[in-house]
């Protein structure tokens, strides 16, 4: 299709994606894994029809890459509560079975190839030991409700506790770790980087 010739630019072509598509999907992390996968992992390229038939190939990629790297850094900097939110909310609207998804994630861990290339290793880890920790929490809120009539008709209560504060610690320390010591970060009660990647200083 040939798409009409006229300047545009990577931001236009972010909104429309934004409006067309992104806005459709539910949560960050199921928007993460959906930019992840219009990427191809020989080439690097982004690709979407939709958004193709609109927009020049070049302008349709950054656009592409520029959402995906946006909302990864939106998600790196989730909150663990936050986090665990996102898992809920992407389990919860998949046409898998619940149990069946967590089993898979934590076994291949396929949201490792959601990651933007080129992205700091170090928020990288932090991004994966974060999912891991969200994924432990979910499986175990899973298990608890499974097992809770029982146990509780019994008068016992299960032995482990999977809330968030027993895990956030772990990658709070880790977070501060990341984020410096520069201004603060309400959300995880530690530093915050200097500068907040932005749409116009991603697009380059």
């Amino acid at each position: 299709m040939n798409v009409p010739d006229r300047t545009v630019t990577v931001e236009e072509a972010y909104d429309d994606l934004a409006r067309r598509s992104l806005s459709r999907i539910s949560g960050d992390l199921a928007r993460l894994i959906y930019l992840a996968s219009t990427r191809d992992y020989n080439t690097g390229q982004y690709r979407h029809d939709g958004l193709a038939a609109r927009f020049r190939a070049k302008i349709t990629c950054n656009a592409l890459e520029l959402a995906h790297r946006q909302i990864f850094y939106r998600i790196a900097a989730c909150s663990l509560e936050e986090l665990v939110r996102e898992v809920e909310l992407y389990v919860s609207a998949s046409q898998q079975g619940r149990e069946e998804i967590l089993r898979v994630w934590q076994k291949l861990e396929p949201y490792r190839v959601a990651l933007p290339v080129n992205v700091n290793v170090a928020l990288a880890q932090l991004f994966v030991s974060n999912i891991k920790l969200a994924l432990a929490i979910v499986q175990g809120r899973q298990k608890q409700r499974a097992m809770g009539a029982s146990a509780y008709s019994h008068g016992s209560h299960p032995a482990n506790d999977f809330s968030v504060g027993t895990l956030r610690e772990p990658a709070n320390r880790a977070r501060r770790e990341w984020w410096g010591s520069s201004s603060r970060c309400p959300s995880c009660n530690s530093q915050a980087p200097r500068r907040v990647p932005t749409l116009k200083s991603l697009a380059g």
